[in-house]
């Protein structure tokens, strides 16, 4: 099932808070031999049709997240900041039009789950450290 193109991610993706995020306009081609390679993995705008920036809920880094049509990840890459990833999206992507959005304040609710998603994963990721 594909989401309508105004549809906000969830607010929370592959356990990570999602900040902002673009949705690709497929109403004009794509540029003449587009390609790219985003996190080691060659991607097309037959797959990618929307871009996430969000926060690791364990080590607050930046990913800029390549998804699918319905907010399925199909990479990811870190950045120092959201500014950052942002603007490597549009740079990689120039000449493909995007709307961009800031995530809308979350309610109370799903700030709790964030807060208790952050809690659970920094649990977890303390029990299996990085070597």
């Amino acid at each position: 099932m594909t989401a309508p193109d105004d549809a906000e991610p969830p607010f929370l993706l592959d356990g990570h808070h999602v900040v902002r995020y673009a949705v690709l306009d497929e109403s004009k081609p794509p540029p003449a031999h587009f390609h790219l390679v985003a996190g080691g993995v060659p991607i097309g705008l037959d797959v990618v049709k929307r871009l996430v920036v969000a926060e690791d809920l364990v080590k607050g880094r930046i990913f800029l997240m390549h998804c699918d049509a319905d907010w399925m990840t199909v990479t990811a890459e870190t950045f120092e900041h959201a500014d950052a990833a942002q603007a490597s999206a549009e740079s990689r992507y120039a000449g493909v039009p995007m709307r961009w959005s800031h995530y809308r304040e979350l309610t109370e609710q799903e700030r709790h789950e964030v807060q208790v998603t952050r809690d659970f994963l920094r649990e977890l990721a303390a029990e299996f450290p990085d070597d």
